[in-house]
């Protein structure tokens, strides 16, 4: 080769370096385009990798959506624009009760009712004339038989060329049917439930008007016996061997008025109206008087045996309602216990601070499935030999009155013929807390105090007028609201009026006589709600007393009213020192 090369002349040796130039770059243009080819193939293979991994993800896509339709709980099913089935996935083919294979090509409309066919054809207008989903309910035959469903359609892209197809989903409205007629049941049971409490109210209101009346009509004949009663006893020329009598006729009446009550608490009870007026008594004082109220009751040969032990037996409660609690125990006690038998009173006190007294018999004992249910209204499940004959609400309303006392009472019993315990336990407050005695009655002057009484029975106008005029009251009679009107006239202290009068009533008679002056009212009726001492209390009376009332009771709150009134005066007129 340095041979040739010497050989050649300048001009050759010229020539052949521009030729082995000329083959260097091409040489380095073919390293260029072979290093562009190696990238380029890279680049189709990345692409390549990326449209394989795009087609796993499409197919894995169209899997996952194939699933959720065929499995899918709602039934679904591809339509043409003439409503033949071109897909359905498992849930619709289970309900049209056919396997997917036979129902693709088939009408839908022949799977559904004959009677909504037209509808169909219908929808399947809507659908064509609309890209708006088309919904319309009508039944489909299935192997239960119809069913109302409703059909919810869109536009979708055929499998033919610039063909049109119908995702359509078929919902059951089975369910919904349901629920709507048990909504309708439930309105109509509402419905049926709200007349009927409005049926039981107006019968619960007619049963308190006519517990009221009736305890007027028994109170009425009471009110003039109890008074003559009271003013005899009162009296100093009565002879001894008349007072027992008289004692005994005052017992039967308050024996008849405490029934009278139970009829009227036991309402009270079940509508928590049941009042309480508590103040401190002693529960031994409280035993010693039941035993005096009962002792005309008491059969013959009953003993009584009392032990009163309780050192702490003062405690806060309202005294009429104690009183008929242990009222009630002991009359029961007497009417279970047979001649020769024994009533027990005990009083204890425990740990807790409570008095506990035991009323014990030795009569015919309660059966233990009685013991659950015998402070029930109306229950009556003594044992055989009860000589009771009673409502059956005195240990019912006892029940009430200890425990809103904050007591409680139980009934024990080894069953029939082994006598009954009942044990009625109470906090007890601290003696100091005692109250003082009451004032006695006729404490003030009945001389020259003026009584207007105004009542249409008449052996209570002339039994109460008597009564009065006896202890030195000047009593006025009127049997009618214009005949107490025309009384009226001349000034009175005190007015005594019913509230029932044959031509109006004592409510509106006294706000006409306060409308003239002020005068000091007490209402004297056989109606002793509490809604007839609210709308007393409303109308102006500063008092209501509830037929029968003894004559001390009635002299007692005349005197307090008068006491009030004078005291009312003396501050108007004596003189403020300044």
């Amino acid at each position: 080769m340095v041979d040739l090369l010497e050989r050649m002349t300048r001009g050759q040796l010229i020539a052949e370096l521009r030729k082995l130039r000329a083959e260097r770059s091409r040489d380095s243009e073919l390293e260029r385009l072979v290093h562009d080819l190696r990238v380029h193939e890279e680049q189709v293979q990345l692409q390549q990798d990326q449209l394989t991994e795009t087609q796993q993800l499409l197919e894995a896509s169209r899997d996952r959506y194939a699933d959720l339709y065929d499995y899918a709980p709602l039934p679904y099913v591809t339509l043409d624009r003439n409503g033949v089935i071109e897909d359905i996935n498992l849930t619709g083919a289970d309900l049209l009760g056919r396997a997917r294979a036979l129902l693709a090509g088939r009408p839908l409309r022949l799977y559904v009712d004959e009677a909504d066919r037209r509808t169909f054809l219908d929808h399947m207008r809507r659908c064509r004339g609309t890209v708006s989903p088309v919904t319309t309910e009508l039944k489909i035959k299935t192997e239960k038989g119809a069913v109302l469903v409703q059909l919810h359609s869109r536009r979708a892209a055929g499998s033919g060329k610039d063909a049109v197809g119908y995702r359509t989903a078929i919902v059951d409205l089975t369910a919904r049917l349901e629920a709507e007629e048990t909504r309708l049941r439930a309105r109509e049971e509402r419905e049926r439930l709200l007349k009927e409490e409005e049926r039981l109210l107006v019968a619960s209101e007619a049963k308190d008007q006519f517990l009221a009346t009736l305890s007027h009509e028994l109170r009425t004949p009471l009110a003039p016996v109890l008074v003559a009663v009271s003013a005899l006893e009162g009296r100093g020329d009565v002879p001894a061997t008349l007072r027992p009598t008289l004692a005994m006729i005052r017992r039967n009446v308050d024996l008849e008025t405490r029934l009278i009550d139970d009829m009227l608490d036991l309402t009270r009870v079940t509508r928590g109206e049941l009042s309480m007026k508590p103040e401190i008594l002693d529960v031994h004082e409280v035993l010693q008087e039941v035993v005096e109220l009962c002792g005309n009751g008491r059969p013959a040969g009953v003993r009584v045996t009392a032990g009163l032990a309780a050192p702490a037996h003062h405690v806060r409660a309202d005294p009429a309602r104690l009183l008929q609690v242990f009222w009630n125990l002991l009359r029961n006690a007497f009417q279970s216990t047979p001649t020769d038998g024994e009533v027990t009173l005990r009083s204890s006190n425990d740990d807790a601070g409570r008095v506990r007294v035991v009323v014990e018999d030795t009569g015919g004992g309660i059966e233990a499935g009685d013991l659950e249910r015998i402070f029930r209204p109306f229950y009556q499940g003594r044992a055989a030999g009860d000589r009771s004959g009673h409502l059956g609400l005195g240990l019912a309303i006892a029940k009430s009155v200890i425990e809103a006392h904050g007591g409680r009472i139980t009934a024990a019993s080894e069953g029939k013929g082994s006598g009954a315990r009942f044990t009625v336990e109470l906090p007890t407050v601290a003696v100091e807390e005692a109250r003082p005695p009451a004032p006695e009655a006729g404490s003030l002057a009945s001389s020259g105090v003026s009584i207007l009484l105004i009542e249409d029975h008449p052996d209570t106008a002339l039994a109460v007028s008597e009564a009065l005029r006896l202890e030195g009251y000047d009593v006025s009679v009127a049997g009618s609201v214009a005949a107490a009107l025309e009384l009226a006239r001349e000034p009175c202290d005190v007015v005594i009026s019913d509230l029932r009068l044959p031509d109006g009533n004592g409510l509106d008679l006294l706000r006409q006589l306060r409308s003239a002056r002020p005068v000091k009212a007490i209402a004297l009726s056989g109606f002793g709600s509490e809604k007839d001492v609210r709308a007393c209390k409303e109308a102006g009376f500063d008092e209501h007393l509830t037929k029968p009332v003894a004559l001390e009771t009635l002299t007692r709150t005349i005197e307090s009213l008068m006491a009030h009134a004078e005291a009312a005066t003396k501050r108007l007129v004596t003189p403020r020192r300044g």
